[in-house]
């Protein structure tokens, strides 16, 4: 499990140091303050798979074409990758670091010229046509290569370190119907139903049963629930639940199956009516100590802090930390780790903590 995640030069963080991480990490702040940024930031600490560094610009963010697109494109150089670089300052190297118990994370990212012909003034609109964007991990200066031709294009990998752990990432998007009804028929396969209907009756507790099923002139397989409706005769499609169970469906699912040990979770309360949210979070915590999961989640809401404090107020250990992002005075942001006692604190008082 990871301590401490130091960044410097990458996004809205200058630099930036949150200790101590706890097991559950609710990440909160202002609008437009580098949220979603410090979830990119660890995803892109463990993303030494081409295919995960590519998956980065439609995590989290709006893309055109997403289902469609290359990841490679102008379109993505000119609208994300270079404004990984802190206030697009393109000649000064970003890092990230998570150090912890057993292990620590680090990638850096640097841009670098092939040849000084045709490369213009940054600010000015520069030509990038011999330009390189370059992302190592570990202590090696060796890593994959972009060229920024065109559009971005990954040129090579070069593994330097043992492959970290599973990173998992939920957006505010749900996947499609066919993703949820592989992830249930793998679990079925495992024989772990019962804890996947134990999770989602926090939302529905009518549910008994779930089926990945396929019927007759039907394109695609769809996950079918059984909570009583025509009289225990038909199923009900699981599209047809509301936002709620398709979030913990897509929650407890992916954890289960892709075998988790960093989740990340952005605006973890959408979908969710506040008053679940308490048993959510004790069973969200009791399946992160069970599985050894680290989670770091975004919010907005107070509700969802509150709830995340009670149940954690109720474990074996208190495992839950607040990462308060706030302006300082030269107004680069900062991070404040709020403890046990600083929640507890705030939410007595009815202080902001959000």
């Amino acid at each position: 499990m990871y301590t401490k995640l130091e960044i410097s030069h990458f996004r809205a963080f200058k630099t930036l140091t949150a200790a101590p991480l706890k097991r559950i990490n609710l990440i909160a702040g202002d609008n437009n303050i580098g949220k979603t940024g410090l979830l990119e930031a660890i995803y892109l600490a463990h993303a030494e798979d081409p295919n995960l560094l590519q998956n980065l610009p439609a995590l989290f963010r709006r893309v055109q074409s997403r289902e469609h697109e290359n990841p490679g494109t102008q379109d993505t150089t000119d609208n994300f990758w270079l404004w990984l670089f802190h206030r697009r300052e393109l000649n000064n190297p970003w890092r990230i670091s998570l150090t912890g118990t057993e292990r620590t994370q680090t990638v850096t990212g640097s841009l670098r010229h092939q040849s000084t012909i045709g490369v213009m003034d940054f600010d000015r609109g520069a030509s990038l046509s011999s330009a390189i964007l370059q992302i190592g991990f570990g202590s090696e200066k060796r890593g994959p290569s972009f060229s920024l031709q065109g559009g971005l294009r990954l040129q090579e990998h070069i593994g330097q370190q043992k492959p970290g752990p599973v990173v998992t990432a939920l957006s505010t998007r749900f996947q499609p119907p066919v993703y949820d009804a592989e992830l249930v028929n793998t679990i079925a396969v495992r024989n772990e139903e019962e804890e996947l209907i134990e999770c989602l009756q926090l939302v529905e507790p009518r549910l008994t049963k779930l089926k990945y099923l396929k019927l007759p002139n039907h394109g695609y397989p769809y996950v079918y629930a059984d909570i009583g409706f025509g009289r225990g005769k038909d199923l009900i499609p699981a599209t047809q639940l509301g936002q709620g169970f398709a979030r913990l469906l897509d929650l407890f699912a992916t954890i289960m199956v892709n075998r988790t040990k960093i989740l990340l979770i952005d605006e973890f309360e959408n979908g969710l009516q506040h008053d679940a949210l308490v048993p959510i979070w004790r069973s969200l915590g009791k399946m992160a100590r069970a599985r050894d999961i680290q989670i770091f989640a975004t919010t907005h809401s107070y509700e969802c802090i509150q709830a995340a404090h009670e149940a954690a107020a109720e474990g074996p250990d208190y495992d839950l930390g607040v990462i308060k992002l706030q302006w300082d005075r030269a107004k680069e942001v900062e991070a404040v780790v709020l403890d046990r006692e600083m929640i507890e604190t705030a939410l007595n008082q009815h202080l902001e903590v959000r």
